[in-house]
């Protein structure tokens, strides 16, 4: 059986990058993008089943550094990594989760990078951003990878390795807080600067939960609504 590390989607590999310039366009991104926040997709894997990504497909989007902003990317999102790949003539680049990185639109969605726990390490990541205010409501999506198996006794042919989409992760900041898990309802309401009561008045009245992205969406918007 070969090593899991065989399976990693994406090995990264460096590439010489020059450093931002005010004169560079939306489009020199594979060009001008920092070493360390742009390197090169190395050849993947074939044989799996599943999906490491959040669409296969690139889409239309956008990459907002810190002092620059690029248009016109094709984009898309792998999870299992934890990068934003994009296209650049023909060659596939990861932009890996990054403090200077702003936000991303990939499509009809924005993606921020946050610190968050890994392991027991705090570690930056990409999260879809669900909604801003006094409290930014997001969700880290999850997918698991099982390896190849090989065949068993009597069998003809073994398992091929798989990419398993597992159940989305929510957390919250509060202002410039750090960024925290989201846990039961009480513990989420108990965690607000203000306006508690009425928090908690409209959760028990609209029966909203912090399990689904639904009630949690509509319970921060009213929270964010609130003078």
């Amino acid at each position: 059986m070969a090593p899991k590390s065989t399976y990693l989607l994406l090995f990264a590999i460096c590439i010489p990058l020059t450093s931002f310039c005010q004169t560079m366009t939306g489009k020199d991104i594979g060009d001008h993008m920092l070493i360390d926040l742009s390197k090169k997709v190395a050849p993947s894997i074939t044989n799996y089943e599943g999906s490491p990504y959040l669409s296969e497909d690139f889409v239309s989007g956008e990459v907002y550094e810190s002092k620059k902003k690029f248009t016109g990317l094709l984009l898309r999102y792998n999870i299992f990594n934890d990068n934003i790949e994009f296209m650049q003539k023909s060659t596939t680049y990861a932009l890996f989760a990054e403090p200077r990185i702003v936000k991303v639109l990939l499509g009809n969605e924005v993606y921020v990078v946050e610190k968050h726990e890994v392991k027991g390490k705090m570690s930056y990541g990409y999260f879809a951003r669900l909604d801003s205010g006094k409290v930014t409501l997001l969700v880290k999506k999850i997918v698991r990878f099982t390896e190849e198996q090989e065949p068993k006794a009597l069998q003809g042919e073994g398992t091929p390795a798989k990419f398993t989409r597992a159940a989305d992760v929510f957390y919250y900041r509060i202002g410039n807080a750090e960024t925290e898990k989201v846990g039961s309802l009480k513990s989420f309401i108990d965690s607000l600067p203000d306006k508690k009561d009425e928090v908690s008045s409209y959760a028990k009245k609209e029966k909203l939960g912090t399990k689904n992205e639904t009630d949690l969406i509509k319970l921060v918007k009213y929270y964010n609504s609130l003078p």
